[in-house]
Order: C-alpha cells, then structure tokens, then sequence
C-alpha cells in the first residue's frame, strides 16, 4: 500500500528502543515508522499513542483536545513557552525547519507577539463563536509540537509533578475533518478564512508524517484509466448555476429525488460526454426549448469547448436538434476539457471510516476531501480503491446522510458510480463529437468563470471534478 502526505506538522517522537536526545531529534528531519501513517486520521491516532508513551507516569494528564477551550490552550501554551530551551529552536531557525516557533504563521519566539495573534484570534472567535473548535484544534497541534520539540526531556514530566501544567491536550479526535464549507452563508467570511489560515498553519507545516513526501498531494488514491465508462445514480440540481448571480435562484436544492448518469471519459482526447436523465429548469438562458425537469447532456470537446444540450433518448449522445447552450469556450482559461486521471490526488486522505451507505455499496470506505471557495468537495473510495462517490456542496457529509443546503447556499451534488458499470475502454472522435446545434448556437449558459460567466482564477492542482469545474466561481 501506498503511504499518504498529510496536513499535520512535523512531530517526531523517539522510541524506546532508540530514544534520540533533545538535540539529535531537533536535527533529526525524518520521524521513525511508529509514528508515520495512511492518512490524516490515523497518523493523529499514532502520535497520541506516542505522546502517552513520552509522559509515562503522568499520562492522565493528558486530555483529549475536545474537551478543552481555546483560552485553556493558550495557557498551555504559555507555560510550555516558560519551560523551553531556546537551544532547540536555534537549531529550527538556522534550518528553516517548520518546528520553528511560531503564532498563527507569524515566526517568532517572543512570548508577547504570540499573545498578541493569540488575542486577535480569541476577539474573531468570541464574535463568530461557531469558529471555536476550529481555532482550539489549531493550538493544540501546536502545543503537541511545542512540547515534543522545544521543551527538553527532563522538563516535560517535572511540569506535570510541579503543578505548572494541569493537563496537556492530545491531538483532536474528530472523526470528520474542518471544512470552510459549513460556515459558509452563516459566518462572517472575513473571520473564517483568517481563522482557517490560523488552523492551516498549524496543522500543515510540514508533511513527515506522511511515509510518502509529495507535498499537498495524496499518493492513495487509485488514478483512473485513461478511457473509460460508468454509470451512476446522480443527486441534487444540474445544473446547479444559473445567471441570477450569487446562488442559485432556479435550482431546486433538495437532495431527495435521484436521477441517471451516463458518462464517457477520455483523457488522451481531453473530452467527456456527462448524460443526465433529468435536468432542472434551464428557461434562465431565455430559449424556450431548454429543458426542465427532463434528459441534458453535457459534453467537453478540448477543441470547440462545452455545451448543454437535450438528447433526442435520455441517456444517449444523440442530440434532438431543439436546444443547446454553451457553458465554456475552449480558449476559457477556466476549461480543462476531460479531468485529469489523477484529479482526486490532489484532494487531502483522511483516512478510512465505517458506516457508509451508498446505492451501490455499504462498509468502510477511504475518504478524500478538499474545501475551495467555502464549498466542500469529496471523494470516496472502497477499501480497494475502487470509485464509489464523488460530490460537493455546503458540507462535507463524511458517512452521515445528506442534507440539502439552505437556498443561496453552495448546492449538495453528488454521483455514486455503479461498479458493475465501470469499464476502461477506449473511445473514438466521433463519440465526442459536438452536435451541430451546439455549433451555431448564441445560447450561453456560461458556468462560473466559463463564457461569459465571471472570470475566476482558478488553482488546477485542485480537484476538478464534474462538479468542481463549475465551483470556483461561487
């Protein structure tokens, strides 16, 4: 198996066998294999177990992160910044080692800066106090690092038997990691993304943990064929834009009646064919044969662009004639035409969980996930690597049910693919030829960011799913 980076920081702890002394572990830039992992998830299970193992004695001192404010954490923090040995963080800074002390991504080893970015933090979050947890879990990776790595052995269980530290956070348990997309709508977003930059910071400093070192990027993830065909159940509005500007005025957000999907893939082309057995209502673009309620397709030619267009048989390519509108022109610099097979690598591996109930398969799944412009994108796989769902939306459900968003709100869209469907075979021109209605049209329906939509900037090491094309614009 295929190790995964992670977004945690570095914090390497010695074993018993071989334990490294203060210094040889702040020079040391590799942690040893206890405490390397698959995945976010498990690695945060690993360190912990490690973290018990340094306080032997005085374990029960160390409490979950949980059930700690972020006000507790900034007073351990500060009496771990009492105990270090300035020593050790010379040796990060003539290194430029991430272990480098540091507040909310401002470097620096004086206790009075800290308390300031401490403060400004603590001022966001008692305004936007839905933003708490997001900003403890921060300060307890940091205050892991902190001790594992700035305070000397001999110190770490004195503060414990001195009464200086009463109790020690772990890193968090969560089951499900943050994600900007819950917020989003209901949180000021000035404070979310200052307060998320904070959490990044904090728990994406480096990426030893990973026994693989690709930054930002997951190596678990199974990379799909270059040609290939599935089917699938598809949830929530598509399209899930219209050109009423912020949200989605047309689009019905509820997550409860699924439709078909048909596609075709081919990378080597850079072209897809995405049928739909139902789509919503299109009468925005202004031409009266746009579909409502009834069959589209959507169709990605590297050459001429895509388009949206009513098939003459759900599910099938063949155009009807009657409709078709544009929602990318091929030279937009927001058009990838096909995805890239490796799309879902540059999403981050949590880890795997149980309790998944898809239409095509039930158990422990792997779980991908990535947040871009307050909404939430996923990915899941079985324990083998084979595809099981891809979405966005608002939140990211991890194995819970689905819920529809709040109107205006980024639109919950997700497919499960049908495995007995899921074929690698190679495709022709023709099948993705443009139909000739979709040559002469003046109908846009332009996607966020395509056409002549609102032109986005978009960052294509993100994933860019079916549905992630469209999101960047929101």
């Amino acid at each position: 198996m295929v190790k995964t980076t992670t977004l945690l920081g570095l914090i390497a702890v010695g074993t018993a066998s071989a334990k490294l002394t203060d210094t040889e572990r702040a020079r040391a830039k590799v942690p040893g294999s206890h405490v390397q992992g698959d995945g976010i998830k498990e690695i945060r299970q690993k360190l912990n177990a490690a973290l018990e193992g340094v306080v032997e004695g005085v374990a029960d001192k160390l409490v979950p992160c949980e059930n700690m404010t972020l006000t507790e954490v900034h007073d351990v923090l500060e009496v771990l910044h009492g105990a270090r040995d300035h020593a050790l963080e010379l040796i990060y800074q003539d290194t430029d080692d991430s272990r480098r002390l540091a507040a909310n991504g401002v470097h620096t080893h004086k206790l009075d800066t800290m308390q300031t970015q401490w403060q400004r933090e603590k001022t966001v979050v008692d305004a936007n106090p839905q933003l708490h947890d997001v900003a403890r879990d921060g300060k307890c990776h940091d205050a892991v690092m902190w001790f594992i790595h700035h305070v000397p052995d001999e110190r770490k269980t004195e503060l414990f038997e001195s009464g200086s530290l009463e109790s020690m956070p772990k890193l968090p348990a969560s089951e499900l990691p943050h994600t900007t997309g819950q917020f989003y709508g209901n949180t000021n977003p000035g404070a979310v993304e200052y307060v998320f930059n904070n959490y990044a910071t904090a728990t994406s400093c480096g990426s030893a943990h990973a026994a693989s070192q690709v930054t930002e990027v997951n190596t678990e993830a199974n990379v799909w064929p270059d040609s290939l065909s599935y089917s699938g159940t598809g949830y929530g509005a598509f399209p899930f834009w219209d050109n009423t500007g912020a949200g989605c005025t047309y689009c019905d957000p509820s997550v409860d009646t699924p439709g078909s999907v048909k596609v075709k893939y081919d990378s080597t082309q850079g072209s897809e064919l995405l049928m739909h057995s139902s789509c919503g209502d299109m009468s925005w673009t202004g031409d009266d044969n746009a579909p409502n309620s009834s069959p589209c397709n959507h169709i990605f030619n590297s050459t001429y662009g895509a388009f949206i267009y009513t098939p003459k048989t759900s599910l099938e390519p063949e155009a009807d004639g009657e409709f078709c509108c544009r929602t990318f022109n091929a030279g937009d610099s927001n058009f990838p035409g096909a995805v890239p097979t490796n799309w879902m690598r540059s999403m981050n591996y949590w880890g795997s969980n149980t309790g998944f109930e898809g239409d095509y398969y039930s158990g422990e799944i792997k779980i991908y996930w990535s947040s871009v412009f307050g909404v939430d994108f996923w990915y899941y796989e079985d324990m083998d690597g084979n595809p099981l769902e891809q979405g966005e939306g608002c939140q990211f459900p991890g194995v819970n049910p689905k819920t529809a968003c709040a109107q205006n709100m980024p639109i919950m869209v997700w497919h499960d693919y049908d495995p007995d469907t899921w074929v690698e075979e190679a495709h022709t021109v023709d099948e993705f030829e443009v139909p000739e209605v979709c040559m002469t049209t003046t109908v846009s329906c332009a996607a966020p960011g395509g056409s002549t939509g609102v032109a986005q900037q978009v960052d294509h090491s993100q994933p860019l799913t079916h549905g992630a094309r469209y999101a960047f614009g929101r």
